[in-house]
């Protein structure tokens, strides 16, 4: 029986991998710091940084997707609007960046499952079940 092949490890991911999550949000917040003429990675950056919502941060996330979305990444919109959703404090803006993420999902790959998805979240947490969401 031959012994296996050592597996070669990416340095970076095993540091990252020894890390804690309050370091990891650290160094976040500290590349986000430097990042100010790269207003999507900085918005990122912060948005991992989190541990609480934090409605600023959502909206550069919200601003991030739909730059994003014009340079026709639509699973990078779809992740920064849902990360943004999740840091939305209030619910109708929650509901919004969610219904946002259902439509884009829908709109770029006609997969109608993960869409679903993110629309019933969205109506979840919308303050008016009336309002018409794309």
């Amino acid at each position: 029986m031959q012994p296996c092949p050592p597996v070669a490890l990416d340095p970076r991911a095993a540091v990252v991998e020894a890390s804690t999550s309050a370091e990891r949000r650290r160094v976040h917040r500290e590349l986000a710091e430097v990042l100010h003429d790269r207003p999507d990675q900085r918005a990122w950056h912060l948005g991992e940084a989190c541990v609480e919502q934090d409605e600023d941060v959502a909206a550069l996330l919200e601003g991030t997707a739909h730059r994003v979305l014009r340079r026709g990444d639509a699973t990078a919109a779809i992740r920064a609007l849902t990360k943004a959703a999740h840091l939305s404090p209030g619910a109708a803006d929650r509901g919004r960046r969610l219904a946002a993420a259902a439509y884009i999902r829908a709109d770029a790959s006609g997969e109608l499952t993960m869409a679903s998805r993110l629309l019933d979240d969205a109506r979840r947490f919308g303050s008016d079940d009336r309002a018409s969401l794309y």
